[in-house]
């Protein structure tokens, strides 16, 4: 297997300062609301974990309910729901995973890391198991392409010396077979829990660096969040290119620490509040704040940026790069939708209002002027 390491400089770094790039929009109507209370569907969600729009309109929902897929039609009205829960065929205990790969969809289920492939028209086809070359670990993140080729990033337990570990990044096929690792690089940032001189245990850094991944169909963008780069790595392990932008460092403030705090008594239930402020309140929190947040690819291939999530703010800016790393568009996209999917003319997420709580699945028509 071939391998590479991150480097901190490379041989081709692509910007396009020289550019002006476009204002793509969405409109501010959703063309479709899941879970809102509405004439076609009264559906409401448990924990949405991914969505994404069929070729004929329809949008298939992964909930982590009694039955955890649930497709609907372009209208919203709710066809059926299948997945239901168990450790059977087709059948979930605790999914917290959707994925389009092309002409099929794969769940993760987070009882046994176990994969389950169902075509489009929700046909079960078969489950298995990712493998790791770590024996054992599994990995932070995954992401796939229209081939059904999948890429990962390792998962590596901190200790008190490296709160970042290293991880490796790695590609697989739709099985449990790595068919190369590509390098090592840096992963979740932590936080330690020191009790009595000894690691009690260790948790995602709040406001800390991760390593984001998209993959098209025959490269992977990688990028670590410590300064607006992503490296752009061939199925060989051999870096190609940079993207790169130049971005001001954003110091981290009271407020973003409060916004994050709550984002995470949403996502974990206001029953969970006492505990997540008690933890907050022994962090010792980023001087700065990542470069950038998640990393996607829209239909036509082009990589999809996020500004770093901040507090009192509507929208989220995103960046978007061609396949050869010039700076297209920026986008503004609502602060609270966590973008599933991007089309050719639309933009697909769950939408959460830290105020109401109630998760929605969005569907946006996206302008490209």
């Amino acid at each position: 297997m071939r391998r590479s390491r991150l480097m901190l400089s490379f041989a081709l770094v692509v910007s396009s300062a020289a550019a002006q790039p476009a204002t793509w929009t969405i409109d501010s109507t959703p063309l479709l609301r899941l879970g809102a209370e509405q004439a076609d569907s009264a559906q409401t969600f448990a924990v949405v974990v991914g969505a994404t729009r069929l070729p004929d309109g329809r949008v298939l929902v992964g909930d982590r309910a009694d039955f955890s897929l649930l497709e609907f039609s372009s209208a919203g009205k709710l066809l059926r729901s299948f997945g239901r829960r168990g450790a059977g065929p087709g059948e979930f205990q605790r999914l917290y995973g959707l994925l389009r790969c092309g002409d099929s969809v794969v769940t993760r289920d987070q009882s046994g890391n176990r994969e389950s492939i169902f075509s489009l028209d929700g046909r079960y086809v078969r489950s298995f198991r990712f493998g790791s070359p770590q024996p054992g670990r599994s990995a932070s993140r995954t992401a796939c392409n229209l081939e059904g080729m999948f890429a990962h990033v390792g998962l590596e337990h901190p200790t008190p010396e490296s709160h970042r570990p290293s991880v490796p990044f790695w590609i697989s096929g739709p099985d449990s077979v790595v068919r190369t690792v590509l390098g090592r690089l840096p992963g979740i940032e932590y936080f330690l829990q020191i009790m009595d001189g000894r690691v009690g245990g260790a948790s995602a850094l709040p406001l800390g660096k991760d390593t984001h991944i998209a993959m098209a169909g025959d490269r992977l963008y990688v990028g670590t969040a410590d300064r607006f780069e992503v490296a752009v790595f061939d199925f060989t392990g051999k870096q190609i290119a940079t993207i790169a932008k130049p971005v001001a460092t954003i110091r981290t403030t009271d407020a973003d620490i409060e916004f994050a705090k709550e984002r995470e008594i949403d996502q974990r239930g206001r029953q969970m509040r006492g505990w997540v402020e008690r933890n907050y309140a022994t962090i010792r929190f980023p001087e700065a704040l990542p470069a950038y947040g998640r990393l996607l690819l829209d239909a036509d291939g082009n990589l999809w940026v996020q500004d770093y999530p901040r507090p009192r703010s509507s929208s989220l800016r995103w960046s978007v790069f061609s396949p050869e790393g010039r700076e297209l568009a920026t986008v503004a996209l609502p602060s609270f939708l966590e973008v599933y999917e991007i089309g050719r003319d639309y933009v697909l997420g769950r939408f959460l209002d830290p105020g109401e709580s109630i998760p929605e699945v969005r569907l946006y028509r996206l302008r490209r002027r």
